[in-house]
C-alpha cells in the first residue's frame, strides 16, 4: 500500500495558493479522499478517517497548519494508513515534532533560549490539541480559549545552533477544570534531554471563568490520556516575602500578543533578565518554573521580586502597578 503522499502535498499548497475562491474546502475534501482510497482501492478505509482528515482541511483552509507541521503530519499518516487495527495519527496519544535550533533561536553560548523552548513547548501543546479535535481555533468558534496556568522545565542540556531536536507531549490527566500535560525534550539522537510539565484551563472568552472539560465533546478529552513517564516533579508552590524590587519594566508592544495581554513566554524573558550575563556564562538553567496568575496589559508597570533560597535556588514575584500580582517563578541553575 503506498499513499501518495506528493500528491496530497500537492493539492494542499493548490487550495493554500488560490485559496477558497477556486478551490475549496468541499472539492478539496473530495480530491484528498479520491487519493487516499485509491491507495488500495479500498473506500472503506477513506470513510474511516474522514471525520480526522476533514478536521484538518478546515485548518488547511484557514491557514492554521504551519509548512513543517504539514509535512510531518502526512508522513505520520503515510506510515499509520496501512494498518487497519492502528489508530490514525490524529488518535495517537503521544504527539512528536520535529525542530532546528536555528541561529536565531539561540544565545551568546550557542544554545536554544528558555524562551524560544517555551514557545515550542506551547506550539506542541497547539498541535497535539488541534489534531484531536482540542485545538484553539475549534475552540474559539464555541467561544473558548485555552490558558496556560502552570509549567515545569527540567533540562540535563539544550540543543545547540543548527542541530536536530524534537519534542514529544501527550495528556497525562484530565480534570473537571484542569488538564495536566508533559513534554519530552529530545536531542537528535532521540535522547531525552529534558522534561516539561504544564498544566491547562480553558475557560470561556466572555466572562474569563474556567470552563468544564469534561462537557467538551461528551467528555471524549479522556480518551487521550496516556501513560507515558515524565520523571521531574509537578511545579510546587512559590512564595516570596521581599517587599522590594530588583526591577521595573512598562510593557510595550512587543510584549503584547494577540489576545492582547502579555505573552506568557515574555515574562520568562523578563524574569531571566533579571541575572547577570556572568551568570549564564557560568551556569546553566536546570530547573524553571512558571505559576501564572493574573493577566497584564500594554502599559502596565511590573515589579520584579527576586528572593534567593539556597545555592543556586531564587524565587520571583510579579506584581502589575504595585498590587496585583500576575506571575510567580522558580529558577535553579547548575
Amino acid at each position: 500500500m503506498n499513499l501518495n503522499i506528493a500528491a496530497v502535498l500537492s493539492v494542499i499548497f493548490e487550495s493554500k495558493k488560490t485559496g477558497k475562491g477556486r478551490l475549496g474546502r468541499g472539492k478539496l475534501f473530495a480530491e484528498l479522499m479520491s487519493i487516499i482510497a485509491d491507495c488500495d482501492g479500498s473506500a472503506d478505509i477513506a470513510a474511516r478517517i474522514a471525520g480526522n482528515t476533514d478536521r484538518f482541511l478546515l485548518r488547511v483552509l484557514r491557514g492554521e497548519t504551519m509548512y513543517p507541521y504539514t509535512l510531518f503530519s502526512f508522513s505520520e499518516f503515510e506510515k499509520n494508513i496501512g494498518n487497519k487495527n492502528r489508530n490514525v495519527m490524529s488518535e495517537q496519544k503521544v504527539g512528536t515534532y520535529p525542530f532546528v535550533a536555528e541561529p536565531f533561536h539561540v544565545d551568546f553560548t550557542g544554545k536554544l533560549t528558555m524562551g524560544v523552548l517555551g514557545n515550542h513547548l506551547l506550539n506542541c501543546a497547539g498541535f497535539h490539541a488541534a489534531d484531536r479535535g482540542f485545538g484553539i481555533a475549534e475552540l474559539n468558534d464555541n467561544h473558548y480559549t485555552w490558558v496556560l496556568s502552570r509549567l515545569a522545565i527540567e533540562l540535563e542540556d539544550m540543543p545547540r545552533q543548527y542541530e536536530d531536536f524534537s519534542i514529544q507531549t501527550w495528556v497525562e490527566n484530565v480534570y473537571r477544570l484542569f488538564t495536566d500535560r508533559n513534554f519530552a525534550i529530545l536531542d537528535k539522537e532521540g535522547k531525552a534531554i529534558g522534561y516539561a510539565r504544564s498544566v491547562w484551563a480553558m475557560i470561556s472568552m466572555e466572562t474569563r471563568k474556567p470552563a468544564d472539560l469534561l462537557t467538551l465533546h461528551s467528555g471524549s478529552i479522556t480518551d487521550y490520556i496516556c501513560d507515558k513517564e515524565c520523571p521531574i516533579e509537578k511545579p510546587g508552590r512559590i512564595k516570596v516575602s521581599q517587599s522590594t524590587p530588583v526591577a521595573e519594566y512598562a510593557t510595550k508592544y512587543s510584549d503584547i500578543d494577540i489576545n492582547g495581554h502579555v505573552n506568557s513566554i515574555k515574562y520568562i524573558e523578563h524574569i531571566l533578565d533579571l541575572f547577570p550575563m556572568e551568570t549564564f556564562k557560568e551556569k546553566s538553567i536546570k530547573r524553571f518554573e512558571m505559576a501564572y496568575v493574573a493577566e497584564s496589559y500594554y502599559g502596565d508597570t511590573l515589579s520584579f521580586y527576586l528572593e534567593e533560597k539556597g545555592e543556586n535556588e531564587f524565587d520571583i514575584e510579579v506584581k502589575k502597578n504595585n498590587q496585583e500580582v500576575v506571575v510567580r517563578s522558580k529558577v535553579i541553575f547548575k
